[in-house]
């Protein structure tokens, strides 16, 4: 069962409060206080009435002094006031209205009207204060759908740039395959010749010459190769896997990663070259060092020093930071520093 609204009724006179509890008790929760001190006190408890039945002849405090504290209270200005009173003067009535009572009853009464009135305001203070709290509801709907809007709008734009820097990737790709695909036809019509040369002078017994060509040869092979691996990494397409020293894998790198960086840079390496073989996919690992000197020159406003170093790293008992398994074993390790600011620790 709904509790009851509670109703406060404030006069000094003792028989006018007890013919209103008489009147609305029992549909309603009837409070009564005999001066404006008290009407205050109990309207501004955890446990507020719903309206307020206000005399306006009262000693300490008139009913139109406790009004207008009433209404310049927040925690009180909702309350309904209706003047309950024996000043019947057009221009009282017009004062009361003016301090923002709802209603204005002269006494004496009639019963049906008082409960009638009563009744009505009372159902307008629940349907204000339903239209209330819908509105705010609303409001809230409207502030996280707003939100949401923006959130959707910022990922649609995150999208829109990874596109872009995809098909930028793309056009690289398809740019390098077409350089590379020339590049190689020089390089065989260079290497067939050499060889071709070689043949030639070896009936001449010319060392020299030959040491020559060999060279040639040498470093046409670097040149394909490194074509190769240009090619692998600006079509994301995985090498085999290789047993291979990581040092030499990175030094190796260093064909691609040098044109990236400023001049206002340099690089400082130790390689281990004395590190077991590993499984290694080049492709990857230049990606790795390629990202990582990337951030290191934009971290160091593209001057300072690079170092790479690999070596052994003692990490027993240790958790990985990506999988969180314990690390069982020494572990050959693969370090880049810069000399940039850093990040921060919020970060």
């Amino acid at each position: 069962m709904d509790e009851k609204p509670r109703i406060l009724v404030v006069d000094d006179e003792r028989l006018h409060l007890s013919v209103i509890v008489e009147l609305l008790g029992d549909e309603y929760t009837v409070m009564v206080a005999k001066s404006g001190i008290k009407a205050l006190e109990i309207a501004r408890s955890s446990s507020p009435p719903a309206l307020i039945l206000l005399d306006v002849l009262m000693p300490e405090l008139d009913g139109y002094q406790v009004c207008q504290r009433l209404k310049s209270d927040p925690l009180t200005r909702a309350i309904p006031v209706i003047f309950l009173t024996v000043k019947s003067d057009v221009s009282d009535e017009a004062y009361g209205f003016d301090l923002g009572a709802v209603d204005y009853i002269i006494k004496p009464f009639s019963p049906p009207i008082v409960r009638a009135r009563v009744a009505t305001h009372l159902a307008l203070k629940m349907a204000h204060d339903e239209l209330a709290e819908y509105n705010q509801n609303l409001e809230l709907k409207v502030v996280e759908r707003t939100n949401e809007v923006r959130q959707a709008e910022a990922g649609r734009n995150q999208l829109q740039l990874q596109l872009q820097q995809a098909q930028k990737m793309d056009s690289l790709g398809q740019l390098t395959g077409g350089v590379a695909h020339d590049f190689n036809n020089i390089l065989s019509v260079i290497l067939g010749f050499t060889d071709m040369a070689k043949r030639s002078i070896a009936s001449h017994n010319d060392i020299k010459l030959t040491g020559y060509l060999e060279q040639v040869e040498t470093v046409g092979a670097k040149a394909g190769k490194l074509i190769e691996q240009l090619l692998a990494f600006t079509r994301g397409v995985p090498t085999a896997r290789e047993l291979l020293n990581l040092g030499e894998v990175v030094d190796n790198g260093f064909g691609l990663i040098r044109p990236i960086i400023p001049s206002g840079i340099s690089f400082k390496t130790d390689f281990d070259l004395n590190l077991p073989r590993i499984e290694l996919d080049q492709v990857q690992i230049y990606q790795v060092i390629m990202n990582l000197c990337i951030n290191a020159r934009d971290a160091m406003d593209q001057t300072g020093e690079i170092s790479i170093s690999t070596g052994w790293f003692d990490g027993h008992e240790m958790a990985c930071a990506t999988c969180e398994e314990i690390i069982p074993q020494q572990q050959i390790e693969l370090l880049v520093a810069d000399q940039g600011k850093g990040i921060a620790p919020e970060h």
